[in-house]
């Protein structure tokens, strides 16, 4: 039996200081094999705050669960994917957003149906899948995270995993997650621009 446990929330408006801004959650998970902790900084509104926190509680048990963070231990703080992802996904949606793909294609147990009740505009021909950019993309958020399909859900681009891994720090990664950002925008400029 996995717990899932949430403590020393700053969700503000006010109530924050030095050592906890506003914006800043632990979040815990204790099972049979030991304990995990991380600590986030969620710099939203209320709303985007709680939704964030969970989504970040569901993902560290989604990994555990699946195997794919490091064994559970007494360590304090260990770094998580789910703890990445939190850091690296909300400051890009580069896979979302037409940059990186396409279009997503859906994979056995992805239901289409529930994805179009959703809004986004699965395509049946051939091959189910929805283009890029996705239509639940606001801003850098997924407004349909809990039912994302397999492919988003389980999708790790380089930054992520060097991140992960130690190879490349949260700022790094973020320098290149901006970089990569003016220069799509840059692109999609010369694009538009007259006589195209």
């Amino acid at each position: 039996m996995f717990r899932k446990h949430t403590e020393s929330i700053q969700a503000g408006p006010g109530g924050g200081s030095d050592a906890k801004p506003v914006g800043t959650v632990f979040i815990g998970l204790a099972g049979p094999t030991g304990t995990t902790g991380l600590r986030q900084f969620n710099p939203y509104d209320r709303e985007t705050f709680k939704q964030a926190t969970a989504n970040q509680a569901l993902e560290m048990l989604c990994r555990v669960l699946l195997g794919r963070t490091s064994s559970m231990s007494s360590q304090k703080h260990p770094i998580t994917m789910a703890a990445v992802v939190a850091q690296l996904c909300p400051q890009c949606a580069l896979c979302c957003n037409g940059v990186l793909f396409k279009d997503v294609e859906l994979q056995p147990g992805d239901s289409a149906a529930r994805l179009k009740t959703l809004g986004l505009p699965v395509s049946e021909k051939r091959v189910a899948k929805f283009p890029q950019p996705c239509a639940a993309l606001e801003g850098c958020s997924c407004r349909v995270y809990a039912d994302r399909p397999t492919r988003c859900r389980d999708f790790e681009c380089a930054s992520l995993k060097s991140v992960a891994v130690g190879k490349t720090g949260v700022a790094g990664a973020l320098r290149v997650i901006r970089d990569a950002q003016k220069r799509a925008e840059k692109v999609r400029r010369l694009l538009r621009a007259p006589g195209d």
